[in-house]
């Protein structure tokens, strides 16, 4: 009984020992030195130069070389691998430490960096960069891995680090249209489509993009832009852009584009229509590059349907130079666009400041006729056809005009340019130097 008692006692604390021993092991190994392959004479360190980029920046890395060797680190070699996100060649910063016999880039992107000797107790620093791509380079990390072999030492040395690279997409969209129409008018939705980055920089493309265009019924499609398709089933017009560069497989959308969809409301659809105002959504899809969720976007354009056979309507801007020196041209630019739902005619009048001498005019719109009052009462009458149209009058000046333009269609305009010389009458003299 005795012996029995005793001899569980012993093992029992045997296994305590042995689980001690398991411990202190365990211990040890979480904070062991470099593995015997790795040789300490010639250490090796690397760190990030920041801890994240964004994409279209450099990956920049700092790495320390010594050499604890009493002879020095011959020929010692220093291999950096090429990060995953890298774009081009890796390159290394001049000017190179003392002893560098070499520094190039291997075919695989790899950088590769040679010295005659590290001499004993010196430390040498490299900075060893990448460059991304904005827009094509996906986020993530970075990691970098040097290792260094020398004629004196037995074993290679190696160290790793990473750091991030940061990418997003920015996709938007945008859509316009006139506000109203007439029936059996042609008129276009425009779309503007975006994925805009901050300063060239930490922009990702958008992965097999689509926008697509559902029509509103009671339109016919006449035609679209950017070799879009029209599914007369669905009524909906589509659009795959795509931006795609070297090996990168499917469609990849970068930066802008535009697309247009031109369309009819004709006289023979639902006659309920007129009066109304449709509704028209746009929308693009498509995922990042390089993975994530879907990412959607809308916009809506209003378009009313005019009763009867529509109304044209005026706007009228005129804009000129803020200031303009003594002998030169003086030029006035007068638009006249139509945002009614009808085409119609228009007529200007201008009455001309009394310093200014007009010379000529150009009226953009050919079958303009154009009636100057000059100020010594006369009258004369033009019809303009192309070019330059001299409307100018020995011994005196023009005091007004008034232009009839021909007819013009809804959201279209007729610009005109009126120009001449300051003239300073005796009346109103000139203002002194």
């Amino acid at each position: 009984m005795h012996h029995r008692a005793f001899t569980a006692i012993r093992r029992s604390k045997l296994s305590s020992v042995v689980l001690a021993a398991l411990l202190v092991t365990a211990t040890m190994a979480a904070v062991a030195s470099p593995p015997a392959s790795a040789d300490a004479r010639m250490p090796v360190s690397i760190s990030p130069q920041v801890p994240s980029v964004a994409s279209g920046e450099f990956l920049t890395y700092n790495a320390f070389v010594g050499c604890s060797i009493p002879e020095g680190c011959t020929n010692a070699v220093f291999t950096f691998s090429k990060p995953p996100g890298a774009s081009g060649a890796g390159v290394v910063a001049q000017p190179y430490p003392p002893g560098v016999t070499s520094a190039v880039s291997l075919p695989n992107g790899d950088v590769q960096v040679t010295f005659a000797t590290v001499a004993v107790g010196s430390t040498k620093q490299l900075v060893v960069s990448w460059p991304t791509v904005n827009y094509y380079t996906v986020p993530g990390p970075q990691p970098v891995t040097v290792t260094g072999t020398a004629d004196t030492t037995t074993s290679p040395s190696s160290a790793s680090t990473t750091m991030d690279v940061t990418a997003a997409p920015n996709l938007g969209i945008t859509k316009t249209g006139p506000t109203s129409v007439a029936v059996d008018t042609n008129f276009t939705y425009a779309i503007g489509i975006t994925n805009t980055a901050t300063n060239s920089r930490g922009g990702l493309a958008i992965n097999d993009l689509v926008i697509s265009d559902p029509l509103p019924a009671g339109l016919e499609f006449v035609s679209a832009t950017a070799g879009a398709t029209y599914d007369p089933a669905t009524r909906t017009v589509t659009w795959l852009p795509a931006d795609v560069i070297g090996s990168v497989p499917g469609r990849q959308f970068a930066a802008g584009s535009s697309f247009s969809v031109t369309v009819r409301a004709p006289s023979t659809a639902d006659p309920s229509l007129e009066g109304t105002t449709l509704t028209n959504t746009a929308t693009a899809t498509g995922t990042p590059l390089g993975g994530g969720d879907l990412l959607t976007k809308q916009a809506t354009a209003q378009t009313g349907i005019a009763v009867g056979p529509g109304t044209p309507v005026p706007t009228i801007a005129k804009t000129a130079a803020t200031t303009v020196g003594d002998g030169q041209n003086l030029g006035y630019s007068i638009t006249v666009k139509n945002v009614g739902t009808a085409a119609g005619t228009a007529t200007v009048s201008d009455v001309l400041p009394v310093a200014f001498d007009l010379r000529t005019i150009n009226a953009g719109f050919s079958g303009t006729t154009v009636d100057v009052t000059y100020a010594d009462a006369t009258t004369s009458s033009f019809t303009y056809t192309s070019g330059t149209l001299n409307v100018a009058k020995a011994g005196t000046t023009a005091a007004s005009v008034v232009l009839h333009t021909p007819s013009i269609a809804p959201n279209a305009s007729a610009v005109f340019q009126l120009v001449g010389v300051p003239a300073w009458p005796s009346s109103h003299p000139a203002p002194p130097p």
